[in-house]
Order: structure tokens, then C-alpha cells, then sequence
């Protein structure tokens, strides 16, 4: 293996050192896809708590953050150690050092750590849909691919190339390696004709709590990105992308980047937007509403950043494009309930607000009053009802009928085994999807117009139930 991944590295650096390859032919940045465009921009007055304010310039730059240093601790390396061995991608992480020490100009740095970043998602993905005889961990287990793409950071920043290396730099190559290694640069589709779904899920959190966690979310991804579902109403074709958990990644419209491409008319517009994200134990709930605030109470990001001080001081994100305060789901919420084994699934609409005319904080399943500024949406005041939050408003933006929603999947207990209680949410989700884009394609005759062989772009009037 790592042989292999050895030719590959020089095969690669031979081709971009050839006289007629230009430095330039390699210097622009990754997109989610590469035909999209720009981030939005907004102009509206935010709301920042230091913290994000402190976070924002380094994103991108891991080894400053609090999550560097838990991997690069005694305890993280062994951990990590041990998490990438048993998931197969201990050669590839020695490769890309080996890589790294053949790397002769600043222009070959991006072909290398994108190939990196590529093989890195593709191992997981792999690995996750692949059984293989002797494995140590299960495939759905979403921990190596974090831990490794930390590894793989950390060698990168201690680097000394044979060039000067300025901050910059470092740090648009840790950026090109870690959206390579999340999907997010491969989260083109055919237009085959399937119906085709986007999703997101989220890497591991709460490590300050409990460092060897995984996140149900992730492991649903890995295992269900890249899959072409067959249904008796045509086949469904899923691609995923792994979120990380910080404000600060958030903050610079990384979830708009991502989505707007496949939202937009066009031959890349998707039939369903799903981010999913670990909620509570023992029930899937799919929320109805999303708040515009953060209001994490004393839950931090991986960088160890609060969202808001309390309840009745809910902060607005950064860089937010305008919008309402609460957004809507588009999913098909009461078709997917009837997907209800083995975890009840419950449409949950309760949120949040701060009432003018109220003293403290409202909570309840009404909908939000005129004038009410949210605190928490259904998913929470964490990054989980953010990113539903940004691609619903997002939708909105466009103006388009596709539907986006949010689904939270069970949390592991105490008394759940994890490895047993991940392979359950998994297939529970692969079959929620399945039900959502089936009530897509059995809502055709609702659409008012015919994709567009040239285009791929489609009018709809169905917008969910």
C-alpha cells in the first residue's frame, strides 16, 4: 500500500515539474465543486463573542487551535495512533511524509496535498462501504478519518520544505487538504437521471469530554457517500461531505460554499439538501425550524469555542447573510416518519425565542411570534441547527423548491454499545433518504416543468409536506 501510494506521489510530481506545466496551472484554491460560485456576501450587523472574534484570522492554521494540541498531546497521538492503525491508514499517513520530503518548489505543494486529501476520503469511504476479513474496526466507525486527517495536518505544519514557507501559504495548504479529505471537492453528480441527494454530517465532538467519541453522522456519510440506491422508483444516488465542528469554519460561509452549487439551477442542482448532525438517545428527530442564533449554553466547538454567554444573550454568526430569524425544513417529514424501526422518528417543530412583551426565554411548539428573536431552533442553538439554518436560508436566497431539512439521529447512551448503535443509525438513515426521494420522484407530476437536457434545470412546485 504504501508503495502504491509512493508511485503515485512521483508520477504526480514528475507530471507538474514537465516544462510545459505552469506553476499557475496548480495555484487555485479548491471549491465544494469546481464549476460553483463564490460565497455570499452579507451586510448585515453581527453580534460576535471574542472568542469567534479570536479564532476567525487563524482558521485553517490547526496547529494553533485547541484541537491540534489534543492530537498532539501524549494521550492524542497514542490514541490517534492506535484509531489509525485499526482503520487501515497508517501507510497512507507515512506516505504523504515521504511525499512531502520530495517536494522540491512551492508549486508542487498543492497537487501533492490535494492528491492526499483525495485518497484520504476515498480510503474512508471505502473502508466504511467495503467488508474486509481481519479489520479491526467497523467499517461505519468515523474516528480514523479524524484522527488521520489531524495526523496528516500536524506533519504538514512541521515541515521544513527545502523553500521558504510563509503563513499564507501553510495556510491555504492545510485548507486544500482538509476539504479533499471532508468531500467537499467531490461532491459533483451525474445528471443520470437519479435522484440525487447531498448530506452532510459532522466529525467527532465533545473530545474535551470524551477524546475516543465518534458521531453517528459521520459514520452514516462514509458509509452512504458516493452510493447509488436502487428503488422500485429508480435509483437514488448519495454524496456526502463531513463538517467540521467549529464556529470559525462556519464563520467564513464554509457550509454556503458547499451547498450553493448544488442548490442553484443548473445541471448540478440536487433533490434533496440533508445535513445531519448526532441529537439526543434513542429517537431520530427531523426539525421543522431553524434559528438564525447561536445558543450553545456551555457546549464548545472543537476549538473549544462557546457559541453564546446564555440564553437571553443569543449572538448572531458572523459574515450571516440577511435573513428571517427562523427558516423551515422542505423535507417530506411525514413520509419519512413512517420510517419509524428501530428508532421512533419525531417531527419536532419546539423552539426557542426571546418575546417582545416576555420576560425571559419562550419555548414552545407555536409558531415563532412577529418581532421574536431566536435563541434555539429545533436542533438546538449548537452548529447543528446552523448548518440547517444556512442552507435553508440559503434556499430561500435562491429562491428555489428543493428540499433541505435537517435530521438529528440518536445519541449514544451509556448502556448503547457504539459500534452496534452506529450500524442501526446508519441503515435507519440510508432507508430515511430512500423515503425522502422517493416522495420526490412520486411527486413528478407536480412538477411544472421538465429538466432541461442542456440546463439540468427544473421548476418545481413541490416543496415538501
Amino acid at each position: 500500500m504504501a508503495q502504491q501510494h509512493h508511485r503515485r506521489t512521483r508520477k504526480a510530481l514528475k507530471k507538474i515539474r514537465s516544462p510545459v506545466a505552469s506553476p499557475a496551472d496548480h495555484a487555485d484554491p479548491p471549491s465544494a465543486v469546481r464549476h460553483g460560485p463564490g460565497p455570499p456576501s452579507g451586510g448585515v450587523r453581527r453580534c460576535v463573542t471574542t472568542e469567534s472574534v479570536a479564532v476567525a484570522d487563524s482558521c485553517f492554521v490547526p496547529h494553533t487551535s485547541p484541537e491540534a494540541a489534543r492530537y498532539s498531546s501524549r494521550a492524542g497521538r497514542r490514541l490517534a495512533g492506535r484509531l489509525i492503525a485499526d482503520g487501515g491508514l497508517s501507510d497512507l499517513v507515512a506516505s504523504f511524509d515521504v511525499a512531502l520530503s520530495e517536494i522540491r518548489k512551492p508549486h508542487e505543494t498543492p497537487i501533492v496535498v490535494d492528491a492526499f486529501g483525495h485518497m484520504l476520503w476515498s480510503h474512508a469511504v471505502a473502508y466504511a462501504q467495503n467488508d474486509r476479513e481481519g479489520r479491526i474496526l467497523p467499517g461505519d466507525d468515523d474516528r480514523p478519518l479524524y484522527w488521520a486527517r489531524l495526523a496528516m495536518l500536524s506533519r504538514l505544519h512541521a515541515w521544513q520544505p527545502r523553500f521558504r514557507m510563509d503563513a499564507e501559504r501553510l495556510s491555504d495548504w492545510s485548507r486544500r487538504l482538509e476539504w479533499a479529505s471532508r468531500g467537499i471537492t467531490n461532491t459533483g453528480q451525474p445528471d443520470d437521471g437519479a435522484c440525487r441527494i447531498l448530506i452532510s454530517g459532522f466529525d467527532p465532538f465533545r473530545l474535551q469530554q470524551h477524546p475516543d467519541a465518534s458521531n453517528p453522522s459521520g459514520a452514516a456519510v462514509l458509509a452512504l457517500s458516493g452510493r447509488v440506491l436502487d428503488t422500485p422508483d429508480g435509483p437514488v444516488r448519495i454524496t456526502g461531505v463531513m463538517l467540521p465542528v467549529r464556529y470559525a469554519d462556519f464563520d467564513q460561509q464554509l457550509v454556503e460554499k458547499i451547498f450553493r452549487p448544488h442548490l442553484v439551477d443548473g445541471p448540478h442542482q440536487v433533490d434533496l439538501a440533508v445535513s445531519i448532525s448526532q441529537g439526543r438517545p434513542g429517537r431520530f428527530d427531523l426539525e421543522v425550524r431553524n434559528g438564525r442564533n447561536r445558543s450553545s449554553g456551555t457546549t464548545r466547538d472543537n476549538d473549544g469555542v462557546r457559541g453564546a454567554p446564555s440564553d437571553t444573550e443569543p449572538v448572531e454568526p458572523v459574515g450571516l447573510a440577511d435573513g428571517p430569524q427562523f427558516t423551515e425544513s422542505t423535507l417530506p417529514i411525514d413520509a419519512m416518519r413512517a420510517v419509524d424501526e428501530p428508532f421512533p422518528v419525531y417531527r419536532h417543530e419546539e423552539t426557542s425565542r426571546l418575546v417582545p412583551g416576555h420576560a425571559g426565554v419562550v419555548t414552545d411548539v407555536r409558531a415563532p411570534e412577529d418581532g421574536a428573536v431566536s435563541v434555539r431552533g429545533g436542533g438546538g442553538g449548537f452548529l447543528s441547527n446552523e448548518v440547517a439554518y444556512r442552507v435553508t436560508r440559503l434556499r430561500d436566497e435562491l429562491g428555489v423548491d428543493i428540499g433541505c431539512g435537517h435530521i438529528h439521529t440518536p445519541a449514544p447512551s451509556d448502556d448503547d454499545d457504539a459500534a452496534d448503535l452506529r450500524a442501526r443509525v446508519v441503515d435507519q438513515t440510508r432507508r430515511l433518504l430512500i423515503a425522502a426521494g422517493l416522495t420526490i420522484r412520486r411527486s413528478a407530476h407536480h412538477l411544472t416543468g421538465a429538466r432541461d437536457p442542456h440546463t439540468g434545470s427544473t421548476t418545481r412546485s413541490w416543496c415538501g409536506e
